[in-house]
């Protein structure tokens, strides 16, 4: 008698969440874009419209050949195609959007009405299904919170609708690869997953522990049947991967197979750019912290491959304790705070990381809420949430959009404290040290804002406000390893320690 009451009162709490998230999206939209009026080559809104333009007039097998010096597609097939799928909807709107060569630097305030709601329908056709997916597998009375918190992810929905992508849709593959571990449906989560990383390239930061988790399960059945299952997992990968990319790299010419070959590796080479550097301008992370010491941006051939070196060690390093945790006890309960811990050993350590690759570490880890709930360590989603934003201030100074990104993490701050109950801060050494870390990076703010850099140091407030932020997130990075370690203890051992 009372169960129906109950069932409704919990779908009237997600379409309230569903609202305020579609809110949220909507109004961030009103904010800067990136590259807003900036000849000659604009920002990353005009890359994805220019991406339309060329998806729409060219055909697939000349998406990767075109426009080397002028905003190349250089990200997977997947996005090829949702660029096409979205390029359509543009031209069935506004034709001169996506015209070909004339349309560079199209801006009017009609087409940005558009790009903003092709970011919002994609977030909310993805994105939003795997939150609720993943929010499903949390205990009964964490369900709401857990699709809150990622519904009011703040990193995500800045870097989406204010400063422009749709990182959000990959986002949405991601978790619902997790939802498939965690619901014992392996082969949806090495679809789903394989989608994900065909949407986006930095997608394969989490390539190791799904590695590892596949394996320790295969590992489980012993014999024959963990031949046959790696198979099997194998070979939906690649088929996956075969049918994204076939009809883009098959070239019916004379020598079919030296075509496609090359298509293949031209596509390759615009999406793994390895031979532009070490560094992707400022970011939170080792490399840029010691970019004064090293002098990283005088770069020497044998400076380049010492670093690269050390890129590979670092990132491998980062991740490879929990690689093997999860190897030898693959538990879908610790799963996503797995994620976590390799994504930000990439971000931290790896080659050529952007600063808002710091989403993915993030967004793993809140989709771990019930985890962090458990163990006492959920004030580690407003450390990271602060952080995230903070890290990003040169990207919003550029663009003129610090309003929208403080903005969305105050109402994800308030939304995590007051409405989803979470602890936002923890006795110890430990998180003070983010907090500092984080006061630190706010006042580097407010330097560079107020206060010129002395001599020649022009970025000396941009390069603090890295560092600090770089230490917090090696923190969290840190206690993120902690629980996986934590957590993978048997429950006997836990109570004989106890």
């Amino acid at each position: 008698m009372h169960e129906k009451p109950q069932l409704e009162m919990d779908k009237s709490l997600y379409l309230l969440v569903v609202l305020v998230g579609l809110l949220l999206r909507i109004l961030t939209g009103f904010s800067p874009y990136s590259g807003e009026s900036s000849a000659p080559k604009f920002g990353d809104y005009e890359a994805q419209r220019h991406w339309m333009e060329i998806t729409v007039n060219l055909t697939p097998q000349q998406w990767y050949t075109v426009d080397a010096d002028y905003w190349p597609l250089d990200y997977p097939p997947l996005t090829a195609y949702h660029e096409w799928i979205m390029g359509i909807m543009s031209w069935w709107f506004e034709p001169e959007s996506v015209e070909s060569y004339t349309s560079r630097g199209y801006e009017t305030n009609s087409h940005r009405q558009i790009m903003r709601m092709s970011v919002v329908i994609s977030d909310f056709l993805v994105y939003f299904l795997g939150a609720f997916l993943v929010s499903r597998m949390a205990p009964v009375k964490m369900r709401f919170v857990s699709f809150l918190i990622l519904i009011v992810n703040p990193v995500a929905i800045y870097i989406d609708h204010a400063h422009f992508q749709y990182n959000t849709v990959a986002l949405g593959f991601l978790l619902g690869a997790i939802f498939g571990i965690q619901a014992d449906r392996p082969f949806l989560a090495a679809i789903l997953f394989t989608c994900s990383f065909m949407f986006k390239q930095t997608f394969v930061y989490f390539a190791p522990i799904f590695l590892a988790y596949m394996l320790g399960e295969a590992i489980r059945f012993g014999g024959w049947n963990c031949v046959v299952r790696v198979a099997v997992l194998g070979a939906i990968v690649i088929g996956v991967i075969t049918a994204i990319v076939f009809p883009i790299v098959f070239t019916p010419c004379g020598d079919s197979l030296a075509c496609s070959s090359n298509q293949l590796s031209v596509m390759i080479q615009r999406i793994f750019p390895f031979g532009r550097g070490l560094l992707e301008d400022y970011v939170a992370n080792v490399w840029t912290v010691l970019t004064p010491v090293l002098r990283l941006r005088n770069m020497t051939p044998l400076k380049q491959q010492l670093c690269g070196l050390g890129s590979l060690l670092g990132t491998i390093g980062g991740f490879i304790e929990v690689f093997l945790i999860v190897l030898k006890n693959p538990t879908p309960r610790v799963f996503p705070i797995a994620l976590a811990v390799s994504a930000m050993s990439f971000y931290l350590f790896g080659w050529m990381v952007h600063e808002k690759a710091i989403l993915l570490g993030f967004t793993a880890m809140i989709s771990g809420l019930p985890v962090l709930k458990d163990t006492g360590k959920s004030h580690l989603i407003f450390r990271f949430m602060e952080a995230c934003v903070l890290s990003m201030w040169r990207l919003m100074k550029i663009e003129g959009n610090q309003l929208a990104a403080y903005a969305l993490l105050g109402v994800a701050w308030i939304a995590s404290r007051y409405i989803g109950g979470l602890m936002c801060c923890e006795r110890g050494w430990v998180n003070r040290g983010m907090v500092l870390m984080n006061i630190g990076a706010f006042i580097s703010i407010l330097f560079d804002c107020f206060v010129p850099t002395p001599g020649n140091f022009d970025y000396l407030w941009i390069l603090a406000n890295c560092t600090t932020c770089c230490v917090a997130f090696l923190l969290i990075w840190r206690d993120l390893i902690g629980i996986v370690k934590a957590e993978s203890v048997p429950t006997s051992q836990k109570v004989k320690s106890n």
